[in-house]
């Protein structure tokens, strides 16, 4: 017996490509989310050791006046104070980071959401600058053009670039997405 296969065989590389996309969404939105717990982790580690030095503090200033000299009091108010501006430094760093991811993740999302079809992402990142670089693959270059004219008037957004088109078997493109400060 010959068995002959008469249905064409279908590609599913472009048409897994926007899963791809949502799958870069949401695994920089949980590499931000333990990036943040670290950072809540080791600011609670600096406090509770704050704690522990404030509590020295206060022994050595009761036992002061009686057995313990003065220049072991000053030695732990001096730890007291750099543990205090090390606390205060990682707030300032958390906060900060914080704010940066939360609006790149918030970014994200806009931009994946407004690729038309024939536009595949394939890879979504923030750049240290606060930029988004965006790389991707599309049928067609009036398909890279047009998507880049939608994310400028999405009004989320102060420049975008495309940085390269690549013709292989697809086009392969790279562009930079500047956004807007809130």
């Amino acid at each position: 017996m010959i068995d002959i296969d008469l249905l064409p065989q279908i590609q599913t590389s472009k048409t897994t490509l926007p899963f791809k996309a949502e799958w870069l969404f949401w695994g920089f939105a949980l590499i931000a989310a333990v990036s943040l717990g670290f950072l809540y982790l080791d600011m609670r580690n600096i406090a509770a050791k704050l704690d522990g030095i404030s509590a020295q503090v206060a022994e050595a200033e009761m036992r002061s006046k009686v057995l313990i000299p003065p220049r072991e009091v000053r030695d732990l108010q001096d730890a007291l104070q750099a543990a205090e501006k090390q606390l205060a430094g990682l707030e300032r760093a958390g906060a900060e980071i914080s704010s940066s991811q939360r609006h790149s993740v918030t970014l994200m999302q806009p931009v994946s959401g407004l690729a038309p079809a024939g536009i595949y992402l394939t890879l979504l990142t923030s750049q240290e600058d606060g930029t988004i670089l965006v790389q991707g693959e599309a049928d067609n270059e009036s398909a890279i053009i047009g998507y880049a004219g939608r994310l400028q008037l999405s009004g989320l957004f102060t420049e975008v670039r495309i940085q390269s088109i690549e013709i292989k078997d697809f086009m392969m493109f790279t562009m930079t997405i500047a956004p807007k400060t809130f």
